[in-house]
């Protein structure tokens, strides 16, 4: 009798043992799948991140040149130049929250010239309207109402000469040939991609002197009677162009005007010429 139930006892340590066992060999499996999965899910967030990575330094790299325009080197995309590529994209989409007719972010290196481009049917209203629509004194900086971003082949933007050194008021140290010289890099950087652009030359002209006087702001689209190189000739006489030869009649040209207060009534204009282009 004492044998038969140690037998029994015996027999029901053994299977409480297998039992255990495969309880525990369960649990490792789910475990290690819990484990497998979740490095694995890992492993497909960081492909995801770098791909996005890739695809957006992909749209940096792919260059769109005009034909009229040749270029002395290929851009380089690095590090830095994407992050600020990225700062100055994130900064536009916050303008065009606050304002859908922001059209563009204009910078000029090394100034205090950087400030959202915003455009109207006409070139009265943001004369002394800022961003938000309301009334400021220094008003906005903005595209003449004539102009397309995409085609026009002279782009016009106009901004005041603040004495406190607001808005367009460095345009007046391009008078100085050293200060020209030091910032001839316009960059915009709009929705489509970054425009870079080189300066040209300045003139100033009297609008109460037919002899030095010239309607700058007529030419926006090229025509039989005007074209970037005849434009350009123009305003040559009124001021200083050093870099003349970067212009052909089909060049894409940026004018910034301003007034300048030398004179009873007149604007300064710096006239720069597109060099290169970085879509996405």
């Amino acid at each position: 009798m004492k044998t038969i139930n140690a037998r029994k006892t015996l027999r029901v340590i053994l299977i409480s043992l297998i039992l255990i066992s495969i309880c525990l060999f369960v649990k490792d499996s789910y475990l290690q799948n819990r484990i497998d999965e979740k490095i694995a899910l890992f492993k497909i967030n960081d492909a995801k991140k770098i791909s996005i990575k890739l695809n957006l330094e992909s749209a940096l790299e792919r260059i769109i040149r005009p034909n009229n325009i040749a270029y002395a080197k290929e851009p380089k995309v690095d590090d830095q130049y994407f992050k600020q590529y990225a700062e100055k994209q994130k900064r536009l989409n916050e303008f065009k929250e606050i304002n859908d007719s922001v059209k563009c972010i204009l910078t000029i290196p090394n100034t205090n010239i950087e400030y959202p481009v915003l455009q109207s049917n006409d070139n009265e209203f943001y004369l002394r309207r800022n961003i938000n629509c309301e009334y400021d004194i220094n008003g906005s900086i903005y595209f003449d109402y004539e102009c397309d971003i995409t085609d026009s082949a002279n782009l016009i933007v106009y901004g005041h000469n603040m004495r406190s050194t607001r808005m367009f008021s460095d345009l007046i140290q391009y008078k100085k040939e050293e200060f020209f010289k030091a910032h001839e890099k316009i960059l915009l950087y709009t929705t489509k991609g970054i425009r870079e652009y080189k300066a040209v030359g300045y003139a100033v002209i009297d609008l109460k002197n037919k002899d030095n006087f010239f309607p700058f702001n007529t030419f926006i689209n090229a025509g039989q009677n005007m074209d970037s190189l005849k434009y350009v000739n123009s305003l040559k006489r009124l001021g200083k162009m050093y870099n003349i030869e970067e212009i052909n009649p089909e060049s894409n040209l940026l004018t910034l005007a301003t007034c300048d207060y030398e004179l009873e009534d007149a604007r300064l204009v710096l006239i720069a010429v597109e060099v290169d282009r970085l879509t996405h």
